[in-house]
């Protein structure tokens, strides 16, 4: 953040000689006089519904879980946040209600990450918390016409998993009748923008089908700011490189071998060979399609039925979509769609499409989709997902591909384990909740194991080493951790109690 109104620094940086702008103690110098350290436009903050002893824990039947769900509990306060009122600017978008940090080098709110963090301090009992973090989201849309990737200036040029919807929903399961239609008459129409932003400036038409993607437009995204150094290394002056890589950022999943190129030699290829603009992400399409679904039911509740006909035909379709481009039948799951020839418009008719060789568990999204994407208890499914390779010892891999990049074999992230096993839950078979309840457990198991090691809860962990962390990727391997925090609990409350 500025200490001085930034025109004021502008002038005295346009004071200083040459000398001393290729002179690094004097550009030191300039920065301690004219900025505040890094990250002091937010303050630690103790939420007020807060307690040390939530009442969930008294119910553990495990006593190591009940100690680890104390311990992950009692890490909220750690990671709870306020903006710093100030005269002057600094990066930092400002926040109504206290929000939760990831942890780490993440000093600011992010929003898919949110998801978790938001069912976690449910469990805690932190309702009033919960629905802050959701209502900080809701006056992004207002302000930006957009959720923001993160709570700094620097990223509403992108997004990112768009579940707004789904944790408004999650808030309205802790609220009474009369409440919860009063918070959705508040909020529905700022969802309603959202989805516009995502039909408007991610969505492409194949065959007749709308369908979305991650992209990146304009000047604004060709380098990251707060990985400058790492793209201007990676991409040099390749703008289509930066734009790839930005696209990539805002799916949430940066980096993996899932976006690609998958042609040539597989032992060359890196970042450089991304394709993220030319693919059409199945997970992203299912969340989308929960999102219509959501704010068809939202109208319904509050009796607004034309609006409620609209989102149910457009979830529908969307659907119908999925099934017809994205279904593999010979394979039993879903693929991404690669664009053959990418475009710089969103709205042109495609002919030729291929779908993507990777295997990920975004390709077993549409599980957690719902019933409108299998049919006799999603049996096939089950099966491909079983025989997927994917299922680690220690939870769901993120690919089959080890590369050195985060997102990829061998590391397994919460989310993606909280919606598989969601999703199967939600099929209700002896089987599948049989394979969901496996699949928490030895999760569990390796967090446990990891948190005995190290005292820490990790973002990610290693799915084939019991009590292994995550690594790789562009930065240090982070604890805290919000959405780890958060899928525990939940994972605990579902199992242990």
């Amino acid at each position: 953040p500025c200490k001085h109104p930034p025109s004021e620094i502008l002038k005295r940086f346009a004071a200083l000689s040459d000398g001393e702008k290729s002179d690094q103690s004097s550009i030191a110098k300039f920065v301690d006089e004219n900025f505040e350290k890094e990250g002091s436009d937010i303050v630690p903050v103790v939420p007020s519904d807060y307690v040390p002893n939530a009442l969930f824990l008294e119910k553990i039947a495990d006593e190591k879980y009940r100690k680890l769900g104390r311990f992950v509990h009692r890490i909220w306060p750690s990671l709870s946040r306020k903006t710093k009122n100030s005269q002057h600017i600094g990066s930092a978008l400002q926040r109504s209600n206290t929000f939760i940090v990831p942890g780490g080098r993440f000093r600011e709110s992010y929003y898919w990450d949110s998801y978790w963090i938001v069912r976690g301090l449910i469990v805690s009992g932190m309702t009033s918390t919960a629905k802050g973090v959701v209502e900080n989201l809701l006056d992004d849309i207002g302000r930006y016409g957009l959720v923001p990737n993160g709570g700094r200036i620097y990223y509403t040029q992108r997004s990112q998993p768009p579940f707004l919807s789904e944790m408004v929903s999650d808030i309205c399961e802790t609220m009474g009748n009369d409440e919860a239609k009063e918070f959705l008459t508040a909020s529905v129409d700022k969802l309603e923008k959202e989805l516009e932003f995502w039909a408007k400036k991610r969505t492409v038409t194949i065959k007749g089908h709308k369908l979305s993607r991650y992209f990146c437009e304009g000047e604004k995204c060709l380098l990251r700011p707060e990985s400058y150094f790492e793209d201007f290394s990676l991409c040099g002056t390749d703008e289509k490189l930066m734009r790839q890589i930005v696209a990539t950022a805002e799916s949430g999943w940066d980096f993996s071998s899932r976006w690609w190129d998958e042609s040539g030699d597989e032992n060359i290829r890196n970042l450089k060979h991304s394709k993220t603009l030319e693919t059409i992400p199945v997970d992203l399409n299912v969340i989308l399609y929960r999102y219509e679904k959501n704010l068809s039911h939202f109208f319904e509740i509050i009796e607004s039925f034309e609006k409620a006909e609209k989102y149910r035909i457009l979830a529908s379709e969307r659907a119908e979509a999925i099934n017809e481009l994205m279904k593999d039948e010979t394979s039993g799951f879903w693929r991404d769609l690669i664009l053959v020839a990418e475009s710089e418009r969103n709205d042109f008719l495609l002919g030729k499409i291929e779908r993507s060789e990777h295997i990920t568990p975004a390709c077993f999204f549409p599980l957690w989709g719902g019933n409108a994407f299998y049919s006799d208890n999603a049996e096939r499914e089950i099966d491909a997902l079983e025989q997927s390779g994917l299922i680690g010892d220690f939870g769901i891999l993120t690919s089959l591909r080890e590369t050195g990049e985060q997102w990829d074999k061998p590391s397994n992230w919460p989310p993606l384990q909280q919606i598989i096993v969601a999703g199967l839950r939600s099929i209700g078979s002896r089987r599948s909740v049989q394979l969901a309840e496996k699949l928490a457990k030895s999760w569990l198991e390796g967090v446990h194991e990891a948190f005995q090691r190290t005292g820490y809860m990790h973002e990610k962990y290693n799915g084939m080493v019991k009590g292994g962390v995550g690594r790789g990727g562009e930065y240090e391997p982070q604890v805290g951790f919000g959405w780890t925090n958060g899928v525990t609990l939940e994972l605990i409350k579902e199992y242990y109690t």
